[in-house]
C-alpha cells in the first residue's frame, strides 16, 4: 500500500521490503526530527529553539501538510484503485522535520508571529499506517479502531464510516497544534464517550472565526457535513493566508 501511495511529500516513504517467501519486513525512510505529540508536550521548546517560536503559522502549516497527505490517501485516482483510510491520525503519528526559518518584514511581525520572533517551520509527514484500511463496497470496516481521543464518533459507535472519519481526526490534530495541548485532556474515558462520542462537545474556540468555522465543519457530528480532506487542506491554506496578512491574531 505504501508503495502505491508513493511518491508524496507528506506520506511515509517506503524504501525497501522483503522478498516473497521470506520473513516479512519493510524499511521506511528516516525522518530527522520529533513527532508532533512530543512538541506539544515540550514546555522548553522555545528556549531550546532559540529565537524561533511555535506559532499559529507553524501549527497551520503542519495541519495543512497532514490534510494534504490524507487527500492523497483518499484519492482513488492517486492510488489507481480503492480509497485508503489511515484510521489513526493523531499527533504521535505526525513526524516533524525542521526546515530553515524565513526572514520576515518588520511590518508583518506583529501578526505573523509572537513578538518579533520568526515562526518555527517543519515538513510534516503522516506515518504509522499499521491500522490502514481499504474502502470497498463489500467490506465492513472494524469499529473502535484507532486512538479514542482522536477517533470519529461513527468509528467509535460501530457505525459505517469512511474518509470523513480521517478528516474528523485531522481537525482535532489541527486544533491541538494551534492550542499546543491535547483535546479533551480533562475528560476520563467515560466522560469522553458520553460528552464527545455520544454528544456534541468539541474543543473550545481558538479565537479566530475563520479557523473556528473550518474546524467546526471538519469535526461535525454528521460525517456527510464534513469537507473532504482536499477541501479541508484548502481551507487551512486560506486561513494561513489570513494569518500572514494580519487578519488572524497570533498564538497565545
Amino acid at each position: 500500500m505504501l508503495a502505491r501511495l508513493a511518491p508524496h511529500p507528506h506520506v511515509a516513504r517506503l524504501v525497501a521490503w522483503s522478498l516473497p517467501d521470506s520473513p516479512l519486513w519493510a524499511a521506511v525512510a528516516h525522518i530527522p526530527g520529533q513527532d508532533l505529540e512530543s512538541y506539544l508536550r515540550d514546555e522548553s521548546l522555545g528556549e531550546r529553539m532559540g529565537a524561533a517560536r511555535w506559532t499559529h503559522d507553524t501549527a497551520l502549516e503542519v495541519a495543512r501538510h497532514i490534510a494534504a497527505a490524507l487527500a492523497h490517501c483518499h484519492s482513488a485516482r492517486a492510488l489507481g484503485g480503492p480509497v485508503v483510510l489511515h484510521r489513526d491520525v493523531k499527533p504521535a503519528n505526525v513526524m516533524l522535520e525542521p526546515l530553515p526559518g524565513i526572514a520576515l518584514p518588520s511590518a508583518s511581525r506583529s501578526y505573523f508571529s509572537l513578538d518579533a520572533a520568526p515562526p518555527l517551520r517543519f515538513r510534516a509527514t503522516l506515518v504509522d499506517f499499521g491500522l490502514y484500511a481499504v474502502v470497498a463496497s463489500d467490506r465492513q470496516l472494524t469499529a473502535d479502531t484507532g486512538s479514542p481521543r482522536y477517533m470519529a464518533p461513527e468509528n467509535a459507535i460501530s457505525s459505517n464510516y469512511g474518509p470523513p472519519a480521517d478528516v474528523y481526526s485531522a481537525a482535532l490534530v489541527a486544533w491541538a497544534a494551534c492550542a499546543r495541548k491535547q483535546p479533551f485532556r480533562d475528560l476520563d474515558s467515560k466522560e469522553h464517550a458520553r460528552r464527545v462520542i455520544g454528544g456534541d462537545l468539541r474543543p473550545p474556540s481558538l479565537g479566530a472565526p475563520a479557523l473556528d468555522a473550518l474546524l467546526a465543519r471538519a469535526w461535525a457530528p454528521d460525517p456527510a457535513s464534513r469537507p473532504d480532506a482536499a477541501a479541508f487542506a484548502d481551507g487551512l491554506a486560506e486561513v494561513l493566508v489570513e494569518l500572514r496578512f494580519g487578519e488572524l491574531p497570533p498564538a497565545p
